[in-house]
């Protein structure tokens, strides 16, 4: 398993938006569970962080293999898909990964 943790700087007056974006994707649980399977994802959260103005996206994912995940949510045409990758483009700017220090869990892959 691997996992990753990025943060991604929300554009300036976009925060309502973004709180619209993450609304939608859990009124469409099903359709997002069913990208974590595609993706073969076991863990996806996102924090919001603010930092004196501005506000960020904590995005933490925990996957069977980074390279396939990426693969399946670049290629993946599930509208549900198309999107979260339209909001991202819409409201983020600034994406950073962050470096693991640990990363422990009992989930069984």
């Amino acid at each position: 398993m691997e996992t990753i943790c990025v943060r991604a700087k929300i554009k300036k007056g976009h925060l309502e938006g973004v709180r619209q974006w993450f609304q939608t994707l859990k009124d469409r649980k099903d359709e997002v569970l069913q990208t974590l399977e595609n993706e073969k994802a076991f863990v996806e959260s996102v924090f919001l962080d603010k930092q004196g103005d501005n506000h960020y996206l904590i995005y933490y994912m925990k996957v069977e293999s980074l390279s396939h995940t990426f693969e399946a949510h670049k290629n993946s045409t599930l509208p549900i898909d198309l999107y979260h990758r339209e909001c991202w483009k819409r409201f983020c700017e600034e994406k950073t990964t962050l470096e693991v220090l640990a990363d422990f869990d009992r989930i069984k892959s």
